[in-house]
Formats: structure tokens, sequence, C-alpha cells
């Protein structure tokens, strides 16, 4: 946070949709994705689940509802843009009385349900000393990067702070995993 862009930007619904279709957002929503898919199946297909380590299945059951907070905290973000034009438009219309503000509450829903579900199985097979600080610290990795991406912040990090912060949360993670 002390490195980061502490500047103040409005957006309006029109704006925020589009960056959810950015390039520089999709090469980072893509990849997590794909490596959210891979997590599940890993974690909740037992065929997968039986064959794997138990670090990897850590590492899995943090990363899930970490994802799914990273994701929750953009459509939330977008939702707070949305409501803070909410009662004046240019149009004289506030954000509500359209379809797009509407989309991000019913997205933020489904994922904070999915999230907790995931956070109650880590707790359920992980120490709460060893699970909790793992999780939290995927959590803030993922909305940092999503943060960053989707807002187009990227250029406004520390070249050598942010990728030391990622490398250190890394390492703690794996750390914890490992014992």
């Amino acid at each position: 946070s002390v490195f980061g862009d502490h500047s103040n930007r409005e957006f309006t619904s029109d704006e925020i949709l589009k960056l959810w279709g950015e390039p520089m957002f999709l090469a980072l929503f893509i990849p997590l994705t794909v490596i959210f898919a891979v997590c599940s199946l890993l974690a909740f297909v037992e065929y997968f689940r039986s064959r794997i380590p138990k670090s990897v299945f850590f590492a899995c059951i943090v990363y899930l509802p970490s994802y799914f907070g990273g994701v929750q905290t953009i459509a939330f973000k977008s939702v707070s843009e949305m409501t803070a034009n909410a009662v004046v438009s240019e149009d004289g219309i506030g954000e509500f009385n359209t379809w797009k503000p509407w989309l991000f509450v019913c997205t933020v829903i489904p994922l904070a349900i999915g999230q907790l579900k995931v956070i109650n199985v880590g707790a359920e097979y992980f120490q709460a000393t060893k699970f909790f600080p793992a999780y939290s610290a995927g959590l803030m990795m993922m909305v940092v990067i999503y943060g960053a991406g989707f807002f187009q912040e990227y250029d406004k990090l520390h070249p050598v702070a942010f990728p030391f912060g990622l490398f250190v949360l890394t390492v703690g993670i794996f750390l914890l995993a490992g014992k």
C-alpha cells in the first residue's frame, strides 16, 4: 500500500463493463481461471485428490477461495463504482435504473457463497493456524493482482517492491504448506 496508486478515479457503468474486456485484465483472468479449474478438479474430484500430495491439496484449498475473493472484490468494486453514480448521472438517470449494476450484484452473491464453502473445507481439513494465514495471504495476492490488472494500475506499481512482496507472500504460503 505504501508504493501503490493513491489517486481517486470514478467510473461509469459503461467504463466498468469495458474494463472487464480489456486485454490486460483478460491476460490475468483467463490463466488464473484455468488454474482455478485445475485446482477444483484436484481438490474435489476424489480420483485426483487421492493421488496428489497433501501439500498440493493444501495449495488448491488456499487458491480456490482466494480466487473467488479476488473476482468477488472486483465485482463488488464494480457495484461500488456504479453506486457512486447511482443518484445523479449525465442523463439524469441513476445507474441502478439499468441492468448493469444488478449483473454484478448477482455475481457477487454466488462468489461469496463459493468462497465461504471452500473456506469451510479448508478449516475442516487443516489447522486454523495453518490455513487462515495462507488463505489471507492468497486473498491479498489475488485482490492486488486483479485490482492492478482490472483498473490498469500495473504501471503505477513499484517495479521492485511489488514483485518482492508477492515473492515473500508466495514463499510464506509454501512454508506453511510444507509443514
